[in-house]
């Protein structure tokens, strides 16, 4: 199944890298999903998705789970007249309708697969209306046969933000956040150090604003980017508003987060010299430390919230061995690290990204120690593999994230430490597998022994598990229930 073809020397542009099967399980998401991610974050803007009927239903339906229960998404469902004939009356019609009956202060159009498809000139709609609605009007084509992930519509939906910004007299040591996706950004290192410095952090786009506040980013004196999906809004804030931005580095790379502090630190005249002696000694001295546990383990990566070569290229540096790693789609800036892997000696399978089924055959053949992302901790734990989650590492900026990283590696937290915050039918589905489990693996054992909440019951199940008994079974002796 795997080909030497797949090897990363022979990866030379996007197309290189193949898929193990035709039909893909569970495949990536499409950019509608990234557009409607972004834009349900700011609760008083209204979406309006076109499409087919799967595609509007699955949007909405989406949206409201995130926004639990609001309703600010509108569906126009493209019947077989629209596809053959196009739907720019319609539209216009639908468009002021909602202008007049529901005066939105912004109205984000969605267009999906089919719309680009038959080639409808939305955006030539859109302008068309500017003088007849006062609701502002943005665009987002979200065509999936035009990229593989859903990266590319959050991509779009953050720069359309920027047209709702105008300009205004800029405020001191002001800045914006730009592309955190999570709540909690005062709890954040950067967060912490700006304030600490006397900086006004303006706003987090787009977790932390709403259409009145999103209109005033302009007043800040700085973007700093933590998030590359940000970026194309970054350069069309300094391009219209004059706004210039730092990035800060996502990528583990010590030298990178000095760079960033330092460029900050230049910009609104303040010093992180204390931050930076401090951090960077001691998170060397836990990178150290972790190359000692970790040096010759082998991995397959799956899916995190970085980079995946640059995540693979960091966990090399502490001395581990990638086996494979699975691409979502191959960018400009990925090169440089590929090229860095190569030079360090290793040449790992590249496969594509979200297509797990072909590759459980042959986990046993691959026998890798680490499993980097989503996947069934049931079939990793058959083959002895122990799984890693990193989604809570996103949330952290600054030397904190390679703190985060490895206590995760090191603390072996799998998809089970996602249980607390994701609340849900997931978590109802894995209790019955585990209750009905029989021969459990000593992986998984030691994943539900290393939970922060089990019952005490459940946990004297496992330290004397018959196995030939199921959990539930078990844990009948111990009076506990699950």
């Amino acid at each position: 199944m795997l080909n030497e073809k797949y090897r990363l020397t022979n990866i030379r542009e996007d197309k290189d890298i193949k898929s193990l099967s035709k039909a893909q399980f569970p495949g990536p998401h499409c950019p509608l999903f990234g557009a409607v991610m972004t834009a349900s974050y700011i609760e008083d803007l209204t979406l309006l998705i076109i499409g087919t009927e799967e595609c509007t239903y699955y949007g909405k339906d989406f949206a409201m789970i995130r926004q639990n229960g609001k309703d600010r998404v509108y569906s126009a469902v493209l019947e077989q007249h629209d596809i053959t004939f196009g739907c720019e009356e319609d539209l216009k019609d639908i468009i002021i309708k909602i202008d007049r009956e529901e005066k939105p202060k912004a109205l984000m159009v969605i267009t999906t697969c089919v719309v680009e498809l038959i080639g409808e000139d939305t955006t030539s709609i859109l302008r068309s209306l500017k003088d007849e609605v006062d609701t502002k009007l943005l665009i987002v084509k979200t065509e999936h046969f035009k990229c593989n992930s859903h990266i590319e519509g959050v991509e779009k939906a953050l720069e359309q933000l920027a047209s709702l910004m105008t300009p205004m007299e800029k405020k001191e040591k002001t800045v914006n956040i730009l592309g955190f996706k999570y709540l909690g950004v005062e709890n954040t290192e950067l967060y912490k150090e700006l304030k600490k410095n006397g900086v006004n952090i303006s706003m987090t786009i787009p977790t932390k604003v709403n259409m009145e506040t999103i209109q005033k980013a302009a007043e800040s004196s700085l973007n700093i980017v933590v998030e590359h999906t940000a970026l194309s809004l970054a350069k069309e804030m300094e391009k219209s508003l004059g706004i210039p931005y730092v990035i800060f580095p996502k990528a583990l790379d010590l030298d990178k987060i000095v760079e960033a502090y330092e460029q900050i630190g230049d910009i609104l005249d303040i010093k992180f010299d204390s931050l930076i002696n401090e951090k960077y000694k001691s998170v060397t001295s836990d990178l150290i430390a972790a190359e000692q546990l970790l040096k010759n383990k082998s991995f397959i990566y799956g899916n995190t919230p970085f980079s995946c070569f640059e995540f693979s290229d960091f966990l090399v540096g502490l001395g581990m061995v990638p086996i494979v790693i699975q691409c979502r789609e191959l960018v400009k800036s990925d090169r440089e690290v590929m090229d860095r892997l190569i030079d360090k000696g290793v040449n790992p399978y590249i496969v594509r990204m979200a297509n797990i089924a072909p590759l459980r055959r042959i986990y046993g053949e691959l026998s890798p120690d680490y499993y980097f992302g989503h996947e069934s901790p049931m079939i990793l734990a058959e083959h002895n593999i122990v799984q890693i989650v990193t989604d809570n590492c996103a949330k952290k900026i600054g030397f904190e994230k390679i703190t985060e990283v490895l206590g995760t590696i090191l603390e072996e937290k799998g998809i089970f430490s996602l249980l607390d915050e994701k609340k849900s039918t997931m978590e109802d589905e894995v209790r019955d597998k585990i209750k009905n489990l029989k021969n459990m693996p000593a992986p998984m054992k030691k994943v539900l022994l290393n939970m922060k909440e089990i019952p005490d019951g459940m946990k004297e199940a496992l330290l004397t598990l018959d196995d030939n008994d199921s959990m539930v079974e078990m844990m009948k002796n111990h009076r506990a229930s699950m």
